[in-house]
């Protein structure tokens, strides 16, 4: 009981001097497929990138800013290998994805952020995905590679 009291003090402290969690990130499942035939070239017998491997990273000035991607597991999209990835980046800014030491392509995400308010964190909605200047559906995450 103590405890859940001073967790609402904290909360409603927050609200009170207009302080928000902000959370910079965007989170897309994606999946990379070869353009003609359709195979998935991360997860089983068609692969030829490591999934273990790919990159994801941005310049801001002379920095490299990398982002969270990693293998993973994803029923709700319908298939269960995915690269679930958490991109930190201003609006519109190139995206690198590095599948191996020479094959490198781009991402561009177009979002727009909801306000939540005084107590909560705004939220972000992607909806614009472009994999090599070629329009993507970011809810399928679907990238077919050239």
């Amino acid at each position: 009981m103590f405890l859940c009291s001073i967790s609402i003090l904290m909360f409603s402290a927050c609200c009170l001097v207009g302080a928000k969690c902000e959370d910079n990130r965007t989170g897309l499942n994606l999946r990379l497929l070869d353009f003609i035939t359709r195979k998935d070239l991360l997860y089983g017998t068609s692969k030829i990138y490591n999934a273990d491997s790919i990159k994801l990273f941005s310049l801001s000035g002379t920095d490299t800013v990398n982002h969270y991607c990693v293998p993973c597991i994803s029923y709700s999209a319908g298939y269960d290998s995915v690269l679930c990835v958490n991109i930190n980046v201003v609006n519109n800014a190139p995206v690198f994805l590095q599948l191996s030491d020479s094959d490198i392509d781009t991402l561009q995400l177009l979002y727009s952020v909801n306000d939540g308010g005084r107590c909560c964190g705004d939220t972000k909605h992607i909806y614009r995905l472009r994999y090599n200047q070629d329009e993507v559906d970011p809810d399928q995450g679907l990238l077919y590679k050239k």
